[in-house]
């Protein structure tokens, strides 16, 4: 057997080792303080979880709308171009959409 399986062998049952270790205590303080105590902290981390889910939702939120209306400035101004460079802009810009359009469907 190979050095590195078998430090990859001691590095899981080390884990493993841990893991029960974490769950026995989690039993014996269940055991002797009941599941309120247990019921009540696993709530109170399900809540704070909740809570931090909440709050990059609304972070995601704030971006999306940042963004919408950049791209619709940006839309304004490529459409309100004069000229041959205004030509050249909503051409490009066309082209863009088209792509994404493509990309998307794929």
């Amino acid at each position: 057997m190979s050095a590195a399986l078998t430090e990859a062998k001691d590095a899981e049952i080390a884990r493993l080792a841990r893991d029960l270790a974490e769950t026995q205590a989690r039993l014996r303080e269940i055991e002797e303080r009941g599941t309120e105590v247990y019921t009540a902290r696993k709530i109170e981390s399900l809540l704070e979880a909740a809570q931090i889910a909440r709050g990059q939702a609304f972070d995601a939120s704030l971006a999306r709308n940042r963004a919408e209306g950049q791209l619709r400035a940006l839309e304004r101004a490529i459409v309100e171009v004069r000229g041959p460079y205004g030509w050249f802009l909503r051409r490009a810009a066309r082209r863009v959409l088209a792509q994404t359009s493509t990309q998307h469907e794929n």
